[in-house]
């Protein structure tokens, strides 16, 4: 199953999302049509450096 973005449109109609894949839309949204995988990877890649971050400062 192709993952769809809030807003794209199936058999006519809009199709509803969680509010985290929403504010993963509102991400794309600002940059150019990004592939969602592509997004998946680099959102894991921010989290773990996140969490690096995090730890260092303890």
């Amino acid at each position: 199953m192709a993952i769809r973005r809030k807003g794209e449109k199936r058999n006519g109609q809009k199709t509803s999302k969680s509010r985290s894949r929403d504010q993963y839309t509102a991400v794309l949204k600002g940059l150019r049509e990004v592939d969602y995988d592509e997004f998946v990877i680099l959102q894991r890649r921010v989290s773990r450096l996140e969490a690096k971050m995090a730890h260092e400062r303890a």
